[in-house]
């Protein structure tokens, strides 16, 4: 069985012993995970976006975790979802974290913005 990993549109092969993320992680794919499979963190949370009958039900301790919310936007816990057949997964949102936090932001204003007047907190 083949797990497709999107946007990277990376497949690879798996097997319904491991979860999503032990098989990215043995194919160097990156999904953040400060629990390191646990079910504590919820930064492993990925799209399931085919496939959907072919995952695991979420368990006990994924539910504690996200809620109901995966019945609305189809996230769920890469650390906890298993697959039995052809999967496409939705890294996107991995990404996309990753960029913002290696950009560096710069606010730049306007001096004449910066003039700051003193004044009484009761007239102000």
């Amino acid at each position: 069985m083949k797990i497709k990993f999107m946007p990277m549109d990376i497949e690879v092969e798996a097997t319904p012993e491991k979860t999503i993320l032990q098989i990215a992680t043995e194919n160097k794919i990156v999904i953040k995970s400060l629990c390191k499979g646990a079910a504590t963190c919820a930064e492993c949370r990925v799209r399931i976006v085919s496939g959907e009958g072919f995952v695991t039900h979420p368990t006990k301790a994924e539910l504690n975790v996200i809620g109901t919310s995966y019945y609305i936007d189809n996230r769920r816990l890469a650390c906890q979802v298993r697959c039995f057949g052809p999967v496409i997964v939705d890294l996107s949102e991995q990404v996309n974290q990753e960029h913002l936090k290696n950009k560096k932001f710069v606010v730049s204003v306007p001096q004449n913005k910066l003039n700051l007047r003193r004044c009484k907190i009761r007239s102000c």
